[in-house]
């Protein structure tokens, strides 16, 4: 007959507190369904739901609320207004323990023994993720074009996390895998500033549990693609402005493709992968005048990026499994593969798999590894010397054994000169130096671009040096990286050639020949022909009937800038004059 307690609990102490009964009546006890003895009562009453059992008689009737009087909070924190009930008289439980029906005490530090299943540290890590869940949705870093939510791309993101992580759910994290795992997807480095803001991303992921599951790593995708497209967003501006020409902050279709181009996206490597850029063409919110909105321009650039760089993995990982070669995830650089493949398939035309030493020689100067007659030479020696040792027919996993052997002969070669490079930049003698030196150790070494096409690819070169973990260079990668910058150099001068002889409807066969032609008369490997007579060599090293006098005539047609100097292309252009011409000139003796 009692009425009911309820217990306030404090900072520091769990007190309880007496109902008082009116004053003026002694009112039958309400029903069941809603008295605060019961779950239902208390929750109307706003009774804390630990509050249960008789108590003695007094209290305030104001913290429960009388009929007529507005309802107080249940909870008291220690220092209000309300007395300490162990200082009160009348029947109350003193603080530190908690009234339990029948009149008994429990103590109060059975209240916080609580059997979790997970540690603190699991707990707070929660609490931390769904606070970066929180943030992630409400600021501009995320929006509804970078979410992973269904369809195709969720489809492609399990594919990429099953690809390192056994389980959708909790794993072990494993820095190296999520990073191998996001460029799967398409998203990787490429600078290095957005190198450090994905190791950031990564590591908040990490901190906590030290787990990762699948909904984490697409949270990470999102969070990855807002924050690299907002780091790129100048450098889209300043591609712009070369392509905006009237600062209307538009584009149409043929401009993308140019601004596409300056950014190095295009062109694409393939026909798939031309579809795909024209698809999400399409899918761009086009105006009546058939132009697009920078906002529009942005989420494209950077989606592109993602299929080229998604693709060129997945083209990487299917030579690497159908010739069963093993990747080091080690490597500064991995372009080597494909463009190895590229290359054999384009000169292997009769499809056997097996090539010959000139068809070696060949490819290893398509790839931009070997330029002018002695290093041909060389390299074939190189092959020579393998398929005695070996005895085996020369197919693409033997190919790419007489690449690393031919890399590792050059290497060898500039030994001595970059060693004392590198001990004069070692000032703190720790055989390590800083990346940000290997700029002017490329100068050292006569390591120049000659055309803009070569300034981009060096350029390019020195980002992907600073987006790596290696800070700082040990001596074998910077053997590697001064490797690498030279085998690029000559890659994009052979992509230079290319494109002049696509223009001039040149033969693959005939191009060839001009490169050997050009390449023996450039002693130097300045790319550059610097007189008349060595025109007139190269030219008759191409089997043409020609006089030193047709020569100079033809010299005044294509040296427009009086230069006296030929690079390539003069050649590429004279022998195709002279080829429609029925390659005999009238002066030939």
């Amino acid at each position: 007959g009692n009425p009911p307690r309820r217990v306030s609990l404090g900072a520091s102490q769990c007190v309880v507190e007496q109902e008082a009964t009116a004053a003026a009546s002694h009112e039958a006890p309400p029903q069941v369904a809603s008295s605060p003895s019961t779950p239902q009562g208390r929750r109307r009453s706003g009774m804390h739901p630990l509050a249960q059992g008789p108590v003695a008689d007094g209290g305030d009737a104001e913290a429960i609320g009388e009929p007529g009087s507005p309802r107080r909070s249940p909870f008291r924190l220690a220092g209000s207004e309300q007395p300490c009930l162990d200082q009160v008289e009348g029947g109350l439980v003193h603080a530190g323990a908690l009234p339990v029906p029948g009149g008994r005490v429990r103590p109060r530090s059975a209240i916080w023994k609580i059997n979790h299943r997970r540690t603190k540290d699991e707990r707070l890590a929660f609490v931390g993720h769904a606070l970066r869940m929180k943030r992630h949705y409400e600021t501009v870093v995320c929006n509804q074009r970078d979410l992973v939510q269904s369809g195709e791309v969720k489809e492609f993101a399990q594919e990429c996390f099953a690809r390192y992580f056994p389980s959708r759910g909790y794993n072990d994290f494993d820095h190296e895998h999520v990073l191998e795992a996001l460029a799967d997807f398409g998203i990787r480095a490429q600078t290095g500033v957005e190198r450090s803001c994905l190791a950031a991303l990564v590591s908040g992921i990490e901190r906590g549990t030290g787990t990762i599951d699948l909904p984490r790593f697409c949270t990470l995708i999102e969070e990855c693609r807002g924050a690299i497209r907002i780091l790129i967003s100048p450098q889209l501006i300043k591609a712009l402005q070369f392509v905006d020409l009237e600062d209307r902050g538009t584009l149409v279709r043929p401009q993308l493709w140019q601004m596409l181009a300056d950014l190095g996206l295009a062109p694409p490597a393939n026909q798939e992968e031309q579809e795909q850029i024209e698809a999400k063409m399409d899918e761009l919110e086009w105006d009546k005048a058939k132009q697009v909105a920078f906002y529009d321009i942005e989420h494209f650039f950077f989606d592109v990026r993602e299929l080229r760089e998604a693709g060129r993995r997945r083209k990487e990982r299917k030579i690497l499994e159908g010739y069963s070669i093993t990747r080091n995830p080690g490597d500064l650089f991995s372009r080597h593969i494909i463009d190895l493949h590229d290359a054999l398939m384009m000169s292997d035309t009769e499809g056997q798999g097996a090539l010959d030493e000139k068809e070696v020689v060949h490819i290893l100067a398509e790839v931009g590894c070997l330029y002018g007659m002695a290093e041909r030479e060389q390299a074939a020696q190189v092959v020579r010397d393998f398929a005695e040792s070996t005895g085996m027919e020369i197919d693409f996993p033997a190919l790419v054994i007489i690449f690393e052997r031919w890399r590792r002969f050059q290497r060898a070669t500039r030994r001595d000169k970059l060693g004392a490079l590198f001990r004069l930049c070692d000032r703190a003698a720790n055989w390590r130096i800083p990346s940000e030196q290997l700029a002017t150790i490329l100068v050292q070494m006569d390591i120049v671009p000659a055309t803009s096409k070569q300034q981009e690819t060096l350029a390019r070169l020195l980002e992907e040096v600073d987006a790596s973990e290696h800070r700082d260079l040990s001596f074998h990668e910077l053997e590697e990286c001064v490797q690498e910058a030279t085998e690029r150099l000559r890659k994009a001068q052979r992509d230079i050639e290319a494109g002049v002889a696509l223009e001039l409807d040149l033969p693959r066969a005939r191009l060839q020949q001009l490169r050997l032609a050009f390449e023996s008369v450039d002693t130097e490997h300045t790319g550059i022909i610097s007189s008349e007579d060595d025109l007139y060599q190269a030219a008759r090293a191409m089997g043409l009937k020609l006089s030193p006098a047709s020569v100079r005539r033809k010299v005044d047609e294509i040296d427009l800038d009086h230069s006296g100097t030929f690079e390539f292309a003069d050649f590429a252009v004279l022998v195709r004059r002279i080829d429609d011409e029925g390659g005999l000139d009238d002066g030939a003796g």
